[in-house]
């Protein structure tokens, strides 16, 4: 009998980042692109929000909430050992991505660190400041009563701060005035073209803004909208206003779309994107207004996200590197509500061309 010689099989070497064919020119294109990334051996399996900001250079900065680490199964599944964090960056430098994360290859962190046991740090939007990138946050802690999937609560509203270029984490602090989850302002925010950055936050269809100039983010003055001006008073403030949309009564009293509202700049006002309600709809719809603080016309759905699967945080861009037309963006989870794990296909990142604009 022949004896067989032992061997060992070496599980594919960690790379730092997954590189296109070129630069992804259509929703398909960054929908192939971060699949791909997925699957690649780069420390980084999925995450949520999927929230990009353009970096002066022309990088881009994928930010990411809840995200799982380590390496997927052969399948393409999310493996049992996986590593858990609360927040990623993807780095975009035209057809290649590349993870972000704290720690070490084999023990990854939060790139924005936990403050405490039991809390933890979402990115939401970010703008440009002089050399630093500024990063708003929800700020939560664990526990709400137990709802699967749904088991946190809001603490308030912070920002991150990283240099730039070197996209070196420089530390948080809490806005310069009082948030919560029914004013979390910060939830998404616009660097709009009058010099002010205009922060928004909705709860239960009421959805807030406030400004400062940009460079004064971290330090204001803050201002609050009041429905016809700006007050430096922050209980002074009233919700936004939402001509022509549909009323709202799952989760909401408020006039607006339960989710908050994704702004960006478009043919010299404003579009402004969201869900009906987070979690619970399917429909992407579309505002537009002449100001960053509305009235916010109401102009109907321009996309459709994954029917059967939870979607959340559904927004319009505008201005993806190599993107010929804008690019709804929406994320999935379904391991929500079930208290199972998600799948490496049910959670994560979504690319959609919308149908129409206004």
């Amino acid at each position: 009998m022949v004896a067989l010689a032992s061997c060992t099989v070496l599980a594919p070497p960690t790379i730092a980042q997954y590189c296109a064919p070129a630069t992804p020119p259509s929703a398909g294109g960054y929908q192939a692109a971060f699949d791909s990334l997925r699957h690649t051996y780069a420390g980084w399996i999925t995450g949520d929000g999927a929230f990009p900001v353009n970096l002066p250079d022309g990088r881009v900065v994928w930010m990411f909430g809840d995200t799982y680490t380590g390496r997927a199964n052969s399948d393409g599944s999310i493996p049992g050992s996986a590593g858990f964090i609360h927040n990623s960056f993807v780095v975009q430098s035209g057809p290649c991505f590349a993870p972000l994360m704290a720690g070490s290859p084999s023990a990854r962190l939060s790139i924005i660190p936990d403050p405490s046991p039991g809390q933890w740090y979402w990115p939401t939007a970010g703008v440009i400041e002089g050399g630093a990138l500024r990063v708003f946050l929800w700020h939560m802690q664990q526990g709400n009563g137990g709802v699967p999937g749904l088991n946190f609560t809001t603490i308030d509203m912070r920002v991150a701060s990283f240099a730039l270029p070197s996209l070196t984490f420089l530390g948080v602090q809490p806005l310069p005035f009082p948030t919560d989850g029914t004013h979390p302002y910060g939830a998404t925010a616009v660097s709009a073209a009058d010099g002010y950055v205009y922060a928004y936050g909705s709860a239960s269809g009421n959805a807030y803004v406030a400004r400062t100039p940009l460079g004064d983010v971290t330090s204001g003055p803050w201002q609050f909208f009041t429905g016809s001006a700006w007050s430096s008073v922050p209980p002074a403030a009233t919700p936004m206003t939402w001509p022509g949309s549909p009323p709202q009564s799952l989760f909401g009293t408020g006039a607006g779309p339960v989710s908050q509202l994704w702004v960006v700049p478009y043919q010299g006002g404003y579009l402004g994107t969201a869900e009906p309600v987070d979690a619970f709809t399917s429909d992407v719809w579309a505002y537009t207004s002449a100001s960053p603080s509305g009235p916010w016309t109401y102009h109907g759905p321009i996309a459709a996200t994954s029917v059967g699967i939870p979607s959340y945080s559904a927004q319009t861009r505008l201005n993806l590197p190599g993107a010929t037309s804008p690019v709804v963006v929406y994320s999935t989870n379904n391991g929500m509500f079930t208290g199972n794990p998600p799948t490496l296909n049910g959670y994560g990142p979504h690319f959609v061309t919308p149908s129409t604009l206004p």
